[in-house]
């Protein structure tokens, strides 16, 4: 059989096998889709092609990750050929589906992959990013090298940590991405414009949206954590959650985790004699005229004591931040108690809206994940729910341990105290 590399590739066989009758050796090359149960992978083994698995990670970011296997034993990879790979990947990834990160997870006693994933610019991944995968694996956009339960080393690459990806999802709300992973929305009015969320400030957010708008516009903080306030040092004025102020003042506890995030020593030297604007808070029930559509702040409170969700009426869409998707952190000191936030959610329903956007993701969830979310505080706080080894973390100088629950209305991931480090959970109560 005769395929060059990419014909390989491309082909929409799940998997490919080159015979060589004279040594009798299978060589393998296959895309593969696994589904994400309870935040662990089960290969589903249904046969899908390169193209399809691509498309399935555009389509549904937050159920699939896609993984290339193969067997560096077999001369037929060589290289050159894995550096083909690499090259194909980065195309399909940071292009066609605006990916801002690829991640590859690699058996740490294969000096040969890390030696080729460094020439190609990939780097290791910090520490805490490599314990976090074995995990959840929810950041990744593919794999190499066998199972990923067994791989303890992630090299990453990003499309550039300094420069945008902009993501229309609707014609006026676009999904903005700095390369750090975390994304800002802008909505375009007629009148008047609304970024929320700044990011790392790892880049010149400024600039950017006044490329995108030619309106004036405001600038709001979804919550008063700093992946989504350091980038508040590029304006004269950014509206933060009137509950979030003790969070907000704790955020340049943070500013050697964000120096990680810089490739130019330019934005670097620029960003350090950058000041935030003063602390200006809103509140639940604020509303925002941009002229042809209307955002009202409303309460979300559960990831932080004040964290605020943008209701876009007119498009039906619920800007969230960090407080709903399938990972979601309630367990700092600036969190809810469970049964606070669950009440949260439960008000949530009754809003009018069918989706709601995350700051972490790229994909639009269906609102009925909040009943699913609701199930899975239910079930952190019944007594068949117990702590396991292979959930536990430690976050931010916390215990932690993982729920997550995949049923008919859609997917919930909490992270809650580990109940074996801490036997009362934190218990802050809301203002109103």
């Amino acid at each position: 059989m005769n395929l060059n590399f990419e014909d390989l590739l491309l082909q929409e066989n799940f998997t490919n096998i080159l015979q060589d009758k004279n040594q009798n050796k299978k060589y393998f090359c296959q895309w593969q889709i696994f589904q994400k149960q309870h935040q662990f992978l089960h290969n589903t083994q249904k046969g899908i092609g390169a193209a399809q698995a691509f498309h399935n990670i555009s389509r549904d970011y937050f159920k699939h990750t896609c993984i290339f296997s193969f067997d560096l034993e077999n001369t037929f990879f060589t290289s050159k050929n894995i550096g083909h790979l690499l090259e194909l990947a980065q195309k399909e990834f940071f292009f066609h589906f605006k990916t801002d990160r690829i991640a590859i997870v690699v058996e740490s006693h294969n000096p040969e992959l890390a030696a080729i994933l460094e020439q190609h610019g990939f780097s290791k991944a910090p520490e805490d990013q490599t314990k976090k995968a074995r995990v959840t694996l929810k950041n990744a956009g593919w794999f190499a090298g066998g199972q990923p339960e067994t791989m303890p080393v992630i090299f990453e690459k990003y499309a550039t940590k300094t420069s945008f990806v902009v993501q229309p999802i609707k014609d006026n709300i676009l999904h903005i991405t700095d390369g750090t992973g975390v994304f800002m929305t802008l909505i375009k009015g007629t009148q008047k414009a609304l970024l929320v969320d700044t990011g790392w400030g790892v880049s010149d957010i400024d600039t950017l949206v006044k490329k995108l708008v030619r309106t004036p516009f405001l600038v709001v903080n979804t919550h008063g954590h700093p992946d989504h306030c350091f980038g508040n040092c590029f304006f004269d004025q950014v509206l933060t959650p009137e509950k979030d102020k003790d969070a907000y003042k704790e955020i340049d506890a943070y500013e050697a985790k964000r120096q990680v995030k810089f490739t130019s020593q330019q934005m670097r030297d620029i960003c350090k004699d950058l000041k935030r604007p003063p602390f200006k808070p809103y509140r639940a029930g604020d509303f925002f005229d941009l002229g042809d559509i209307s955002v009202q702040a409303v309460p979300l409170y559960g990831h932080t004591k004040g964290a605020l969700g943008l209701l876009i009426k007119e498009e039906r869409i619920l800007l969230s931040g960090d407080s709903l998707g399938n990972y979601v952190w309630l367990f700092m000191k600036e969190s809810l108690s469970l049964d606070e936030t669950k009440k949260v959610c439960q008000n949530l329903l009754n809003l009018p809206f069918d989706q709601f956007l995350g700051s972490h993701t790229r994909v639009l969830w269906n609102k009925s994940c909040i009943k699913t979310m609701i199930r899975n505080i239910d079930f952190v706080q019944s007594p068949e729910f117990q702590c396991k080894d292979e959930f536990y973390q430690q976050l931010l100088g916390y215990h932690t341990n993982l729920s997550t629950i995949d049923d008919a209305d859609g997917t919930s991931g909490i992270v809650i105290l580990d109940n074996r480090y801490y036997r009362q959970e934190l218990s802050q109560q809301p203002d109103d």
